[in-house]
Parts: C-alpha cells; sequence; structure tokens
C-alpha cells in the first residue's frame, strides 16, 4: 500500500495560523451535542455553531463531538465561542500532531491518534483525535466521520455508571479510555498478523518477493504503532500528575489507570518489533542457507568435471604423436577412467558429508 504523503505547513509560517494539513474533503461537518446533568440528558446534530453553541448552554454539562476539521471557518468559530486558545487551534487543524498535552490555564487540550484496522488494506490507519476540556464543556474534534464512542453515548442517554453524576473531567478519561482500549484490539490483530507471517517463514511455503513484502509491512506498522503509544504515555503521565482544577482527584485515579494500560501497551508493540525483527533475520537467515546448498552442489559439480576437463583438454591436442590414439581400445578405456574418477569422487564426496 503506498504511503500517503503529509500536507506539512510553509516554513516561516507564523505561530497559531490556522491551516488544515489533512484531507480534503467535500462532506459538511457535523456537530454531535450532548446537553446533560445528574436528571435529565438532551442530544442534537447540527452544523450551524450557534444552535450547537445555544444547545450545549441549556444543561450544567455538555460535550460537543465535531467529525472532520476540513471546515476551518467552523472549527475556528467553535473554538472563538469557548475563548480556545490560537495555538490550541492551530493544533487541531494541524493533524500530524503526537499525543500531547498543553494547559492553556482556563482549559487543557491534549491530542492522540486513535487506531483502527482496516480489513479491506490489512492495514493500520490512525486519525488524529484533539479534546478540549473546561470546566463545564469538553470539545472533541475527528478527522472524518465515524469515532468509537458509541458506548459512550449509550452511557450518557441511559445514565448508565458515573458519566452522569461526574463532572465533564471524567466525561474526558472515558473518551481517552476508549481510544487506548481499541490500541489492544488493534495490537491483537497485528499479533495474528506476525504469527502466521512467522510460521509461513518457518516452514518456507511463500516466494522471497512476497514475504519480504508482508514482513516489512508488518515493521512498518510495528513502528507506527510504537510512534503512538510511546507519546501517549508521556501524555497521560503528565495529564495524570497536572496541578489543574479542572481535573478532580477522583478522575486522577481513573486516568492513573489508563497510564498503566499504555505501558502494558508499549511492552507489547516492543516484543512485537523485537518478533517480526526475528522473523526477518530468520527468513534471511533461510535464504542464505538455501543460497549455500545450492552452491554446494555446484561446487561439488565443477569439482568433478576439473579432472574430466583435464583428460579431455589433453586428447584433445593436436600432436601427431599420441599411442593412445591408435590403441584399439583407447576410446573406451578414457571413457571407464573418466566414469572411474566421477563415481570415486561422488562416493568420497557423500561419505565427508558434503553432498
Amino acid at each position: 500500500m503506498p504511503r500517503k504523503k503529509k500536507k506539512l505547513k510553509a516554513p516561516g509560517t507564523e505561530a497559531g495560523s490556522l491551516i488544515h494539513t489533512g484531507e480534503s474533503r467535500l462532506e459538511a461537518v457535523k456537530i454531535s451535542v450532548f446537553s446533560y446533568d445528574q436528571n435529565e440528558c438532551a442530544e442534537l446534530t447540527t452544523n450551524v455553531v450557534e444552535e450547537a453553541v445555544k444547545f450545549a448552554a441549556a444543561r450544567e454539562y455538555a460535550w460537543l463531538n465535531i467529525d472532520g476539521v476540513h471546515n476551518i471557518q467552523l472549527v475556528n468559530d467553535i473554538c472563538e465561542r469557548y475563548n480556545v486558545h490560537s495555538l490550541a487551534r492551530e493544533d487541531i487543524l494541524n493533524v500530524n500532531q503526537r499525543a500531547k498535552l498543553d494547559d492553556y490555564g482556563s482549559h487543557l487540550f491534549v491530542t492522540l491518534r486513535c487506531l483502527e484496522y482496516q480489513n479491506a488494506l490489512e492495514s493500520i490507519a490512525g486519525e488524529q483525535l484533539s479534546l478540549i476540556l473546561t470546566s463545564r464543556f469538553v470539545l472533541s474534534f475527528g478527522e472524518r466521520p465515524g469515532d468509537p464512542f458509541d458506548v459512550i453515548r449509550d452511557r450518557l442517554r441511559n445514565n448508565k455508571g458515573l458519566i452522569r453524576s461526574q463532572g465533564v473531567d471524567y466525561l474526558a478519561y472515558t473518551l481517552i479510555d476508549i481510544v487506548v482500549d481499541r490500541y489492544f484490539f488493534v495490537l491483537e490483530l497485528l499479533g495474528d498478523k506476525i504469527e502466521s507471517i512467522e510460521e509461513v517463514v518457518l516452514r518456507g511455503i511463500e516466494g522471497q518477493e512476497g514475504i519480504i513484502k508482508r514482513i516489512y509491512d508488518i515493521k512498518r506498522e510495528t513502528i507506527m504503532a510504537r510512534k503512538v503509544v510511546w507519546p501517549l504515555r508521556e501524555m497521560l503521565a503528565h495529564l495524570e500528575r497536572s496541578g489543574s482544577p479542572l481535573i478532580t482527584p477522583q478522575v486522577k485515579i481513573f486516568l492513573r489507570d489508563v497510564y498503566d494500560h499504555t505501558i502494558h501497551l508499549l511492552d507489547t508493540v516492543e516484543g512485537y518489533r523485537d518478533m517480526s525483527t526475528g522473523i526477518l533475520e530468520i527468513y534471511l537467515a533461510s535464504v542464505s542457507y538455501k543460497l549455500n546448498d545450492v552452491l554446494r552442489v555446484l561446487t561439488v559439480i565443477s569439482t568433478i568435471f576439473i579432472p574430466l576437463t583435464f583428460i579431455v583438454g589433453v586428447y584433445g591436442m593436436n600432436f601427431e604423436y599420441m599411442p593412445e590414439l591408435t590403441w584399439r581400445w583407447g576410446y573406451f578405456g578414457i571413457w571407464f577412467i573418466m566414469i572411474g574418477i566421477a563415481v570415486g569422487m561422488l562416493c568420497y564426496f557423500k561419505r565427508r558429508g558434503w553432498i
């Protein structure tokens, strides 16, 4: 699968410039709003910023989820309504961010990557998720429609668990937790691929070109997973130790649990990276062994023909006095000698274990 080139901002661009670096899309950006408190919850789907903001303010807490960040004006308008820092707006539109946490006082900005396994392409893909946490609201920005948060929406609608009795910091935790939990599913599929390739390599049932490509695809996906999980662990550590009043001590306990999950994820990724490297080394060693085996056979054949070539060369000279040429059984005698030499050398090589 060819890699997609990342869009980058031009050098010297002023900090806070709103430039979308992701894929250009035609569909309208959708805003889904959950306005809730401990007693009731209401939801709205719209693409009008004023309508979404007014609906969100009707109750104590609100979650605004924006599907798509290609509409720069809409993203800027909704960030303007919640006084989001200009640098955070820039990072929302710059979809090549690593997982990080920025504390702007009145709000926290968190960015991380959602991983998913594309069955059609048999590869791992990811998109950036940006979260804005204030005292009453959570804003979440995804690159494209579709997210893994349906289970959270179900909890809000049906008042399951603690999500409506806690503040929006608990909501932000649940969003992060869902993303991290999906990493386990993706890595499990990646582990299945590694095991299948390992079996193919050990059994030697696939051609060189195909297996090399599959091994390097696995290594690239493993490296991608490591690049996602490693900064995520650092970000969660900073979030759990954050002194921001927007994160309550009760939620920090849950964040510590998510941090432990990232440790497990990182150990798994490191194990997969070692396994993929080992598979490549095993494959290259098997190819080298097969090549040496072929060269050994060719060397034995060449060695057998060296004395035979010498004999043929001697009797191929155009000298007048060669008494063997006038012998009645000279031709058959030379054949007997050459065959005897060849058989004798084969027996010697077989006894030494060279063939």
